[in-house]
């Protein structure tokens, strides 16, 4: 849960968040997803770059302000559910364009947050009515992330998710 966001005048920017029991392990397993999907950090930065662009844009905000809609873990955690599933049936990972578009496709008009939760450990995007975490139904609009350590919804905060799927489905088209 993020709790202060800080940015000094030399650039750096610090977010002090309060995390579950084991954000060395959620640390741990982000490294090792790092190795196994090379493209997963240069993907991150681009679909992050997208969503500033397409929700400053949106929600007429400074794109600093559209930086804090969407989380660089929770997009982390998406992809990789998503480059699992897409390995499992065979698609083409390494071609990254093709990544890209069929993941806004999945997360844009594809994906309905009413029923469905992102969720690594359970093996894809499965029923928000068995695998979400109880402090998620209060929000059935929103995407719900698990973070597969932890079992955690670790989107909870995250109050443009609409908005957050618009840009997903409008990058696709």
């Amino acid at each position: 849960m993020p709790i202060l966001h800080l940015t000094p005048r030399e650039g750096l920017e610090l977010d002090l968040s309060i995390s579950g029991a084991g954000p060395h392990t959620a640390a741990t397993y982000i490294r090792d997803m790092l190795v196994q999907y090379p493209a997963l950090r240069p993907i991150v930065i681009i679909l992050k770059s997208l969503l500033v662009i397409f929700l400053s844009s949106m929600l007429h905000v400074k794109m600093e302000e559209a930086a804090g809609s969407s989380d660089t873990k929770d997009l982390g955690l998406m992809l990789i559910q998503f480059w699992t599933m897409e390995k499992a049936a065979g698609s083409d990972t390494m071609d990254l364009g093709l990544m890209l578009i069929q993941f806004c496709k999945r997360f844009g008009p594809d994906y309905d947050p009413y029923s469905g939760v992102v969720s690594v450990a359970a093996g894809g995007v499965v029923s928000r009515q068995l695998h979400c975490p109880v402090q998620s139904n209060r929000h059935p609009d929103r995407i719900c992330v698990v973070e597969p350590n932890t079992g955690r919804d670790v989107t909870d905060g995250c109050y443009q998710s609409k908005a957050v799927l618009e840009a997903f489905a409008r990058a696709h088209e």
